[in-house]
């Protein structure tokens, strides 16, 4: 497994950006831990998302400033294409590039959170 770490700060507003710009990753994502500087307000967002390839959004969190690690997973489907009930399947990836996307914090904040992805590599 792979571990790849991402720290976004915020301006006054308390809104961010940043990429894990020049990595490849190739894998299934295990979890996403997202720890959260302490002075972040409650109601912090956070959006993680693979803006290229899939293109698509493989975690949107809306919390309460709350460390947490969390196991994304996609839709299951049958051999029709129909979508089962379940969601246990991890996300497949194969990318040079995730957008995370931070805003509500409350204010300029250096490491206003810091995104861990889990990989495990194929």
């Amino acid at each position: 497994m792979t571990f790849y770490t991402l720290k976004v700060d915020t301006d006054s507003g308390g809104d961010g950006t940043g990429t894990f710009n020049g990595l490849y990753a190739k894998g299934y994502i295990e979890a996403i831990r997202l720890d959260f500087n302490a002075s972040a307000d409650a109601g912090i967002n956070v959006t993680i998302t693979e803006p290229r390839g899939v293109v698509r959004t493989l975690l949107d969190i809306n919390t309460s400033n709350t460390d947490a690690t969390y196991h994304p997973r996609i839709q299951a489907q049958n051999t029709s294409g129909a979508g089962e009930t379940e969601y246990s399947q991890r996300p497949y990836i194969e990318t040079d590039n995730f957008l995370v996307t931070v805003d509500s914090a409350g204010a300029e904040l250096t490491s206003a959170v810091t995104v861990i992805v889990q990989l495990i590599e194929v």
